[in-house]
C-alpha cells in the first residue's frame, strides 16, 4: 500500500523528528546566518523561528512580519514539519491547519520548486516561509 508517495514500509529518519519542535532567536553570530540591515535586525528582536537564516524580511501595511527562513531536508523534513506543529502528516500536495491562533501551510512544491510550510502567526503578526532544501 502506499500512501501519498510513501510506502507502507516507510519510517521517518529519526533526525527529523524533532525538526520544527524548537524555535530559534535570530542571531548573527549563528553558522551561515545572512546579514541583515539594521532595520531589519530591529523588526527581528524577540521573534521566534522555527528555521534558519532568515532573510527577504519585509513588513506590509498592517503590520505583519514576512520572514523566509529555510531547513534541509526536502520533502520529508517538510512532512515532519507539519505533523510536528499540527499532530498530523499534511493530506494532499497543499495543506492547512489552524492550531492555537497559528495557521500552518504545508506545500509539496513551492513557487521555487521545493516543499515549503508556512507559519503565520497572527498573535504576534509574522508570517514565515520555511523551504526545505
Amino acid at each position: 500500500m502506499e500512501l501519498l508517495g510513501l510506502h507502507k514500509w516507510y519510517r521517518p529518519n529519526l533526525e527529523l523528528l524533532g525538526i520544527c519542535k524548537v524555535q530559534s532567536i535570530y542571531s548573527e553570530n549563528a553558522p551561515n546566518a545572512k546579514k541583515i540591515s539594521a532595520k531589519q535586525r530591529e523588526q527581528m528582536q524577540n521573534i521566534p523561528l522555527y528555521g534558519m537564516n532568515p532573510g527577504n524580511i519585509t513588513e506590509d501595511n498592517k503590520g505583519v512580519l514576512f520572514v523566509d527562513t529555510e531547513l534541509p531536508g526536502e520533502k520529508v523534513a517538510a512532512r515532519e514539519c507539519f505533523k510536528n506543529l499540527t499532530g498530523r502528516y499534511p493530506i494532499g500536495v497543499k495543506d492547512d491547519a489552524n492550531k492555537d491562533g497559528t495557521i500552518i501551510s504545508y506545500r509539496a512544491l513551492g513557487k521555487s520548486g521545493q516543499p515549503k510550510v508556512e507559519i503565520h502567526n497572527m498573535l504576534i503578526k509574522v508570517l514565515e516561509k520555511i523551504t526545505f532544501k
